[in-house]
């Protein structure tokens, strides 16, 4: 079966398939073909066929074909399903996905070259369908093909790059299409980071890149690199590079500017591994990037809505700013300090998509509306243009990643290929004019795009969002199929209006925006101003009043603003208020109600209340005596503190000092306080060893003073039910003796007990989200770490057999454990998941998750299943809560790099 068409994608007619068949033998052979045609529209098949027929076939020596209509009643994806019978009993089964999507625009070079509309590939694979991408609107190619070492090995003796993988061909292809290229010069175009005085560029890298660029002089944009800063394993020592302040990026990206802007080309920066406005901001007014022109970033949602986003999934992606800013707001952010230098430069976000195979998982639905609000939020916040990762999904899903494409591995389109197609035909080039608000829970912007107003609004995470009711223009949904009428039911999938009057609500609506931060991380008692810029669409002047509304207890500073904006005139007004210093911990909400005679709309502000006072201390370590220790004192608050740090130990315990006074802590000032704790592996019931931190003005906070060493239970009896009742008492690790990273509740319990058929785990969690899609890709899931010493010797070495790194991800949905063992060394031939053997339940809460569950003793090496056994021990619990990620650990988090150092892990007895 063939549709004729490439990657089965249908612009602007109806799909059909062309049934082809031959037999090798000389006589006749009849035979039935029966098909059905699936709708996929919504992510998956539907319960019925919405066509179905039959086609009778003859075939002999010679081919035969026969062309099958497929008329289809709306834009969408589809699947035909279809099953032939021979008369001599053979029998073949077929399916090919297509997608209907509308019919190509046309665009001029000026059109295409300002496109925000970009795909990452790899010029050098095998199925390069660039038509298709090409009918879905992509305009622009970000390829790896370039990478630096590869077109140096691809110069021939004339100093032409004609090897593999053919660039001149690749070109040719991209240029055929009318595709844009952004060649990506990944992999060590900026070299190892060598030693620590000043950074020069090599004159043989400077001919190098400058032949490469002369040699493609029709290549206007060169990316220099692809996550060259990503610290994972460190194979490039950017840890050191970042530590000094980047000297190796800047001196290289300066180099860089100078060489393509020479060449009179544009200079794209590396492509970030996250997005970093802050080191942005320092490259550019220092001067670094004077010659880049296009600043560059990656982000990755995971599951969350692009709305809400507030951690990025990215490996390296994370650690960019100083304070927890949202997607949208790190976005915008990006783009501000982009040109700190008053020098007009782009952002680009040169990575971004969802995956719907490994990792953080989503439904194809979820990936096809994401991908069209993931672009929508871009255009929103200051983003030249986005370039979807990636093209196709890889045959299995075993990392993040993997499913990601908007093309299957088969090269058939998914929804979100659709998606991208509708998305591209109502907005090829917006124009962001504001933000639109439908009530709590939805989203909202105004385009113009070629003269025409676009609205398009949707719910954040409500599958049943409220009813609209359009006053004007012309409605479609996120396939590009007319909506009859001027209502439609909010969802989590866009409804466009195409053609909103100029004097239509949602222009008046526009006009107004909140300039500042849409999400505040900050302490009980802080200010918050919240600035709302106005820029008057309307052929009117425009006069409105901000008032605030706010949780019970908060006081407001400035309310009740008037501002007023002449026709096509800017304005401000700035609204302000404080948190309650008795606030608890937790998200809050602030509204901005803006009123033109009568409510028009409000602007919803995210505030994360957490304490003003964070304190760190680190583990005690693993043998028991003197530790010297620093305990960091952190001010989250705008005020200056005054305090006492003081430990609070169990009997038999000693501090020196016994405690240390804090004065005048400025905001955002960080204190060492060095303590010398004298402690041993015993304590009595009810003991606890804490340092307390409290101010003069009734602020407390504590960090727990984790031992090293712990004593576990032998568990008798064990029903691997999820009710935990029979474990002993003393299996439960006090909240004490556990740590949690960042500033909030550990929210989790952690039991430990010892078997004669393994080591027994049990967990109990809470605000979790449960992300347990893909257990062999444990660094993204709701995962426990355990990192296990049979002969409980710490001392500083490679890994040995009786080391392991197991990890356990509760499957409530299978009522079991998975558990994997990573490999790290020579431990072991190759990384095991799901290894047999293990007696476990995991079950589902209100708001996490338990579960529990055996390691077997067959899968430690070494294991001594007896009283008196030391072994060593790291427990690190990752956990996704609503809030972001945090992890909850005995004695060591992932910071300390536990991971590949077995000398830190506790020690743990065993007791009967």
């Amino acid at each position: 079966m063939s549709t004729g068409r490439e990657a089965n994608a249908f612009a602007g007619e109806q799909p059909s398939v062309t049934i082809a068949a031959h037999s090798w033998r000389a006589e006749k052979l009849d035979g039935t073909l029966t098909w059905s045609l699936l709708d996929l529209s919504t992510g998956e098949p539907g319960k019925t066929a919405i066509k179905t027929g039959t086609v009778a076939l003859s075939v002999a020596d010679v081919p035969v074909a026969q062309v099958v209509p497929l008329p289809v009643p709306r834009l969408g994806l589809y699947r035909l399903d279809a099953d032939i019978a021979w008369k001599d009993g053979g029998k073949d089964a077929r399916q090919v996905i297509m997608a209907s999507i509308g019919a190509v625009p046309k665009d001029d070079d000026a059109s295409r070259d300002a496109s925000p509309y970009g795909l990452n590939t790899h010029g050098g694979g095998s199925h390069p369908v660039v038509d298709a991408w090409s009918k879905a609107g992509i305009r622009w190619i970000r390829d790896y093909a370039w990478g630096f070492g590869g077109m140096l090995h691809a110069r021939d003796g004339n100093g032409n790059f004609t090897g593999w993988p053919w660039y001149p061909k690749i070109l040719a292809r991209y240029q055929k299409a009318g595709l844009r290229i952004l060649p990506c010069f990944a992999g060590d175009c900026i070299p190892a980071v060598t030693g620590d005085g000043d950074v020069k560029v090599p004159t043989t890298w400077r001919r190098d890149v400058s032949a490469i660029l002369s040699a493609f002089p029709d290549i206007a944009y060169w990316e220099l690199g692809n996550e060259w800063d990503l610290d994972w394993e460190d194979k490039r020592n950017v840890k050191a590079d970042r530590a000094r302040g980047w000297p190796q990026y800047r001196a290289y990206h300066k180099a860089f500017g100078q060489l393509v802007s020479a060449m009179g080309g544009i200079a794209v920066e590396n492509g970030r591994a996250g997005v970093h406005p802050e080191e942005v901001k320092s490259f550019v007014t220092k001067g670094d990037f004077d010659g880049i022109q296009v600043v560059n970033g990656h982000y990755y949602t995971g599951i969350s809505a692009p709305e809400n986003a507030i951690k990025n999934e990215n490996t390296g992606g994370g650690g960019a700013v100083a304070a927890m800013l949202c997607y949208p707001d790190l976005l915008r952010e990006a783009s501000r300090a982009s040109s700190a230098d008053g020098k007009q430069r782009s952002f680009w976000l040169t990575e971004f998509g969802w995956d719907t195979k490994a990792g953080p998982i989503v439904s194809n639905f979820q990936q096809a509306v994401y991908l069209q609000r993931g672009w929508l939020a871009s255009f929103a916040n200051g983003v030249d243009k986005s370039f979807w990762f990636y093209d196709f999904d890889a045959p299995v899903g075993k990392a993040f990643f993997d499913g990601c494409g908007i093309m299957d591995h088969l090269v058939q389109p998914k929804l979100s290929y659709c998606a991208l197609a509708a998305l591209t035909r109502v907005l090829p080039n917006p124009k962001y004019l504001g933000p639109l608000d439908a009530g709590p829970g939805t989203w909202g912007y105004l385009f113009e795009d070629h003269g025409t107003l676009v609205a398009a609004l949707g719910t954040i995470e409500q599958i049943d969002g409220p009813t609209v009711d359009f006053a004007s223009g012309t409605l479609s949904d996120f396939l590009g199929n007319p909506v009859a009428g001027k209502k439609a039911k909010l969802g989590m999938a866009p409804i466009f209006c195409v053609g909103v009057a100029r004097d239509d609500r949602w222009v008046k609506q526009a006009c107004y925006e909140n300039d500042g931060l849409r999400l505040f991380s900050l302490a009980a008692g802080d200010k918050v101003e919240i600035p709302i810029a106005v820029t008057n669409h309307r052929a009117a002047a425009s006069k409105a009043t901000l008032t605030l509304r706010l949780p019970k207890d908060w006081a407001i500073i400035a309310d009740k603003q008037a501002v007023e904006a002449a026709a096509g005139a800017k304005a401000k007004g700035v609204v302000a208020f404080t948190i309650s210093p008795k606030a608890v911990p937790g998200e809050y909400e602030a509204v901005v109600q803006i009123d033109e005679g009568g409510a028009l709309c409000e602007h919803r502000v995210r505030v994360l209340v957490g304490a003003a006072l964070t304190v760190s201390a680190p583990a005690l370590g693993n043998q028991p005596g003197t530790t010297p220790i620093e305990i960091s004192v952190l001010n989250r608050s705008q005020r200056a503190l005054d305090g006492t740090v003081t430990p609070r130990l169990p009997a038999g315990w000693k501090a020196e000092p016994a405690e240390v006074k804090l004065t005048q802590l400025a905001p955002g000032a960080k204190l060492a306080v060095p303590f010398k704790i004298t402690w041993d592996a015993s304590w009595k019931p009810g003991e606890e060893a804490w340092a307390e931190v409290a101010t003069t003005d009734g602020v407390a906070t504590r960090v727990a003073l984790q031992p090293g060493v712990i004593t576990i239970p032998r568990l008798a009896k064990y029903v691997p039910d999820g009710e935990l009742g029979e474990w002993p008492a003393t299996s439960l690790l006090p909240n004490w003796v556990i740590g949690v990273s960042g500033e909030g509740a550990a929210n989790a319990e952690v039991r430990l007990a010892w078997q004669d058929n393994g080591l027994a785990l049990a967990v109990s969690v809470k605000d979790s989200r449960l992300l347990n899609t893909d257990p062999r890709a444990f660094w993204d899931m709701d995962a426990t770490e355990v990192f296990l010493d049979s002969t409980g010797t710490p001392a500083a070495r490679a890994f040995a057999p009786t080391d392991h790194q197991f990890w356990l991800i509760g499957l409530p949905a299978e009522k079991r454990v998975f558990l994997g063992r990573w490999k790290r060394g020579t431990e072991i031939p190759d990384s095991q998941f799901d290894i047999p053997g293990v007696t476990g339940m995991a079950k589902q809460t209100a708001d996490g998750y338990i579960f529990e569950a055996v390691i077997p003793a067959a899968a430690i090496s070494g294991f001594a299943a007896k009283a008196g056994t030391t072994i060593g021990l790291d427990l690190i619990l990752t956990i996704n809560g609503k809030n972001g990620r945090r992890e909850v650990y005995w004695p060591w988090g992932k910071q300390a790099g536990v991971a590949s150092k077995p000398e830190l892990w506790g020690r743990v007895r065993f007791a009967e």
